[in-house]
């Protein structure tokens, strides 16, 4: 399938990667957890841990495939003008 997009970035990109996934995960981890959850209809079988837990790897993931999309349209359209 192929290595993950920050790994072919230099260091200080994967660094923004890695605090981006960081931030993200921490802010939005448990209202993300909260709506899967109910979304789901597993809000009464999970503790608060496993929804935050849960939550927070569902809105790294978003983050991370938003940021590699956003590289990619970097990576074609900004090359253009040179």
């Amino acid at each position: 399938m192929g290595t993950c997009f920050c790994q072919a970035m230099p260091m200080s990109s994967r660094c923004w990667c890695f605090f981006t996934g960081l931030d993200c995960g921490t802010i939005f981890g448990g209202p993300t957890g909260i709506w899967i959850a109910e979304r789901l209809a597993l809000a009464d079988r999970l503790s608060a841990s496993e929804l935050v837990l849960s939550g927070s790897a569902a809105a790294r993931l978003c983050a991370w495939w938003g940021l590699g999309i956003l590289s990619r349209i970097a990576g074609r359209y900004g090359a253009r003008g040179r």
